[in-house]
């Protein structure tokens, strides 16, 4: 009762020292250096200070925390680590000495108990992102047989121990978050140690310890993964973790987004995409403002969009170079695309200024595609059959060219063979592009995908080898024949 009790204490007069071994693995509230926290038992606030001038930068760094942090005044036990947001950093006493301080966030279930699953409590609730016998590819993003049958490991908060879970003790979905608008993320822990998360076992949750982040179940998917060489490995597809921050940082506040800081601008040196370069003077963000700016203060934020199911930064809108992409921003915060008719939302969008060097600058907003549009899938979807279709007329073409030439008498010469040979190589390279391009979208395995790519390679080199060949043999026979300036 009295552990109990303390987690929910928010004026408190001390804080005890907690063990190192549970420190070294939390990330600090005041992330930057020489910086620690200060606390404000008439107020109970906390806030970070740096060392060197004692003044205040702001509030300590919780992720995921929309209430107000809670100090604890005695050791957390490993539950409460695992499920709960915290974070570690030295904490200033009265009397002037540091000492080690845990900051937690009530939310996320703190100092209640999670149900006991081997006492008949409630089922946990688990999305599946792929239907029961299908994993996921994520060469060719979209769900695969799998040759294997599915489990659920999770992790004992208290034992720390990672067992599958019988079928019995949670209730499967099927459901890849498509219905969820966000930019979605793919944790691969085998390729990645720092994407490492843990199902809890009593509540379904999702643990992610690099981010210090809990997703509750109605905001991640599992499932097992096939990558290149054809094995397996554990995935869950989560909404991505800048975009959780920047929701809850943006919550009841006008939020702009840049794409750049505020003291750098995108600039353009016609090699590669722009890139981020300091500016002469701190970006202004009253200017893109359709009338008059809001009332209240504009928090501006840095990202580029992150936009759902899509791997680029979006479509770049300039007004200076085209009229019909002109964009203002509303008093809430929203671009609003005149092009596209519509208003969009951080963190849909970015702007800022853009141009060869600091001193010429124009606007310019990198927005997505609303959701639920497909737009750009349709686009894809028509290049693709438009290289599919031109690929296979090639190949058509070519191979009439070779027959024609095996029926013609001119075969016997050598130019005729050169040609022959020539045909054949683009005849050879074609088909062979023509099976990786069609066969990518098709489900071919990498074995024939390969075996396609090395023949479209030599045999294009071929066939540019015997175009010389045929150069020289023209310059030859133009070089003998004495006649021909004549």
């Amino acid at each position: 009762m009295m552990a109990t009790f303390a987690h929910y204490v928010i004026c408190v007069l001390s804080l005890l020292l907690l063990p190192g071994g549970w420190a070294r693995d939390e990330p600090e509230c005041c992330p930057g250096q020489d910086q620690y926290l200060v606390y404000d038992r008439e107020t109970n606030v906390t806030e970070c200070h740096i060392r060197a001038t004692n003044r205040t930068i702001g509030p300590p760094f919780l992720p995921d925390c929309e209430t107000e942090v809670k100090l604890v005044l005695d050791q957390p036990d490993p539950s409460l680590l695992a499920i709960t947001p915290r974070c570690r950093d030295e904490l200033l006493e009265e009397d002037g000495t540091f000492v080690n301080a845990f900051l937690f966030c009530p939310s996320s279930g703190f100092g209640t108990d999670p149900p006991d699953l081997e006492q008949g409590g409630s089922k946990i609730l688990v999305r599946k992102c792929c239907p029961l016998e299908e994993g996921y590819d994520l060469r060719q993003q979209e769900c695969v047989p799998r040759p294997f049958s599915w489990w659920l490991p999770v992790l004992h908060p208290e034992t720390r121990e990672v067992r599958n879970l019988s079928s019995d003790n949670y209730q499967l979905n099927i459901d890849d978050l498509s219905s969820i608008p966000c930019a979605k993320y793919m944790l691969t822990p085998k390729k990645d140690p720092r994407e490492t998360y843990h199902v809890l076992r009593n509540t379904g949750h999702l643990y992610i310890q690099a981010l210090n982040s809990t997703y509750s179940p109605e905001e991640f998917c599992l499932d097992h993964g096939r990558i290149d060489n054809e094995s397996w490995i554990d995935l869950a597809r989560i909404c991505h973790p800048k975009e959780k921050k920047i929701l809850a940082d943006c919550k009841g506040k006008v939020c702009v987004q840049k794409c750049c800081v505020q003291t750098d601008y995108l600039h353009e040196s016609g090699v590669g995409p722009p890139r981020c370069s300091p500016a002469e003077r701190l970006w202004d963000s009253k200017k893109i403002f359709h009338s008059h700016p809001p009332a209240e203060e504009v928090h501006v934020i840095t990202n580029f969009p992150l936009c759902p199911g899509m791997t680029g930064r979006g479509i770049p809108l300039r007004p200076t170079n085209n009229p019909k992409d002109k964009f203002y921003l509303t008093e809430s915060g929203g671009l609003m695309v005149e092009k596209y008719k519509m208003v969009v939302d951080v963190p849909r969008y970015c702007v800022d200024d853009i141009g060869a060097s600091s001193g010429t600058l124009d606007p310019i907003a990198i927005v997505c595609f609303p959701e639920g549009s497909n737009v750009k899938d349709k686009a894809r979807e028509v290049i693709y059959i438009i290289y599919s279709v031109l690929l296979v007329l090639s190949a058509t073409f070519l191979l009439l060219t070779f027959l024609l030439y095996l029926i013609l008498p001119e075969r016997k010469s050598l130019h005729g063979k050169t040609l022959l040979c020539y045909v054949g190589c683009l005849l050879v390279a074609s088909i062979a592009l023509s099976v990786a391009q069609i066969g990518s979208d098709n489900g071919i395995s990498n074995s024939v995908c390969l075996a396609a790519a090395l023949v479209t390679f030599f045999f294009y080199l071929s066939a540019f080898f015997w175009l010389n060949v045929m150069s020289f043999d023209i310059w030859w026979n133009l070089r003998c024949d004495n006649n021909f300036f004549s």
